[in-house]
């Protein structure tokens, strides 16, 4: 469920330096929990006043691009079977 609420755009995105990023989590996690950034990157969540997006991680946004594409051909190939 998690990864599907990602995959749509719809998870927990962390600022980090004025850098909107993305994760595989559907919500946010709690404080202390580390997380894996899809740009390779990982960040600590934590409860502090969060900052403001300057702009997003083009490297985050190619991954999960990547992702969403290798999902839709699964979902093809699974379907020409049928």
């Amino acid at each position: 469920m998690r990864l599907h609420k990602a995959l749509e755009g719809y998870g927990y995105r962390p600022v980090i330096g004025g850098v909107w990023h993305r994760t595989f989590w559907g919500v946010q996690p709690p404080d202390g929990t580390y997380v894996d950034l899809l740009c390779g990157g990982s960040y600590r969540v934590s409860s502090r006043k969060k900052t403001c997006a300057i702009y997003v991680c083009h490297a985050c946004e190619a991954v999960l691009a990547e992702c969403r594409s290798r999902l839709a051909r699964t979902h093809q190939d699974v379907n020409a079977w049928r």
